[in-house]
């Protein structure tokens, strides 16, 4: 097997053990009477940062040469740090919410900070893009 196809799919089982044990850790610490709207959300929610954050770096790890020649390395780091910080926001973010579940946190609260978290990711990678866009072509 060709070493850039096995570290794809090393990189892609790697991914998807982790949030195989992400969903083993949500259903087995808590029980079934105890799972509102929130848990549902903030699970889906920790799944999908999981999920972006392994497909990039099972993109990047197995299209690294590539993104140099391309001149499409730059715009790939600072990608990096977008979803890299979007990753630990919003993990924080679910952390704090299942930290004060009780005081404050509802789940319209809950879904508004994700949804904005979320828009503010795709913002700013748009952003980004158009910024390498405008800056230099993607040959």
């Amino acid at each position: 097997m060709e070493k850039r196809t096995s570290g794809l799919i090393a990189s892609l089982v790697i991914t998807a053990v982790i949030m195989g044990l992400t969903a083993f850790l949500f259903f087995f610490l808590s029980s079934a009477e105890s799972r509102s709207t929130n848990f549902y959300v903030a699970f889906g929610y920790l799944l999908f940062l999981e999920l972006i954050s392994g497909l990039y770096l099972s993109f990047v790890y197995t299209a690294r040469s590539e993104l140099r020649t391309k001149g499409m390395w730059d715009f790939f780091f600072i990608l990096g740090i977008i979803i890299s910080s979007y990753a630990v926001i919003g993990f924080l973010t679910v952390i704090i919410f299942a930290l004060f579940n009780l005081i404050v946190a509802t789940n319209k609260v809950l879904i508004t900070a994700v949804v904005i978290e979320s828009a503010f990711f795709i913002m700013t990678g748009a952003l980004a893009y158009f910024i390498k866009a405008r800056s230099s072509s993607f040959e």
